[in-house]
């Protein structure tokens, strides 16, 4: 009885924890090599450059972000980073930041745009299907995600 009381707690608990929940699809490989970016796991940086994340998908292994800077006259480049240690949980927690790296932009036009990272770094594990909860940007915003197949092409 005691175990019954102790999983309602903790489905209700994961429940109210504002996870947004992901249709995982199988990519293929030539899918795979299509995104904009690669995260990585790394130390995370105290300050960066302010970006607004207007949305975020995760399908398979890409985690596709909508997001709006101000800028306009140089290239901007973008980095997800994940943090080193995994939170210790069940399914374990990664937090994560987009860093954006302006080179000097002085304009102040307002851009909005999609970029595409591949994720699979950001993952607690290398097993398929496993699940990590991807927390963005310190804490605002909560993603489960789990770790797609890897299917190849001829």
């Amino acid at each position: 009885m005691k175990i019954a009381g102790i999983l309602i707690i903790y489905f209700g608990l994961l429940a109210g924890c504002g996870i947004k929940k992901n249709k995982n699809i199988e990519i293929s490989e030539t899918k795979k090599q299509q995104s904009d970016f690669v995260a990585k796991i790394g130390v995370l940086p105290n300050d960066y450059l302010e970006t607004t994340i207007n949305a975020v998908t995760i399908i398979g292994d890409e985690m596709r972000l909508n997001i709006s800077y101000s800028g306009g006259c140089e290239e901007q480049a973008f980095e997800l980073i994940g943090a080193e240690q995994v939170m210790k949980s069940l399914p374990p927690k990664r937090g994560i930041v987009l860093i954006r790296h302006d080179n000097g932009d002085q304009c102040r036009e307002w851009i909005t745009k999609d970029i595409t990272f591949q994720i699979q770094a950001l993952s607690a594990s290398a097993t398929p299907g496993y699940e990590t909860i991807l927390i963005l940007d310190n804490n605002k915003e909560r993603y489960s995600y789990k770790r797609a197949p890897i299917y190849y092409t001829e």
